[in-house]
């Protein structure tokens, strides 16, 4: 197979299959802080917990509903090594499958795209604190 050099393994962000319908981010986010805590990791920071919902489908309180998997983005690669040794094929949740835990892999091309559009939406937001009408101006790179 050949590969694809746009595709890259996150050093710090993790996909999580077999997540349970009726698990919040909040809850999600804890059990993995706390999965890194027991890693021997003090303090792991996340920076993003993303729990894919299905758009068409919603529960009976109208919140759409899991497709049982989601991302967990740490700020460092140990706290997300530790998190995934803890994790991995383990029932975490009682009355739910065991989680499926892997380093995510990311579209290098889309994150830069991503970046640029926030390194451009901050300036923008520079401009705009310090008054006056420059922050209409749009600011080529």
């Amino acid at each position: 197979m050949q590969k694809n050099p746009n595709y890259i393994i996150s050093p710090t962000r993790l996909s999580v299959f077999n997540l349970p319908d009726n698990l919040t981010e909040k809850e999600f986010a804890n059990l993995f802080r706390k999965a890194a805590e027991n890693g021997g990791i003090t303090n792991p920071q996340i920076k993003q917990v993303v729990i894919v919902r299905d758009k068409l489908k919603a529960d009976e309180s109208g919140k759409k509903k899991s497709k049982g998997f989601g991302f967990v983005e740490f700020t460092e690669h140990a706290a997300a090594l530790a998190a995934l040794h803890r994790t991995n094929n383990a029932k975490l949740i009682e009355d739910s499958k065991r989680f499926i835990v892997t380093f995510a892999l990311e579209d290098q091309k889309k994150l830069q795209k991503l970046q640029r559009s926030q390194a451009i939406g901050a300036t923008q937001i520079k401009i705009e604190s310090k008054g006056g009408n420059e922050g209409n101006k749009k600011i080529d790179k």
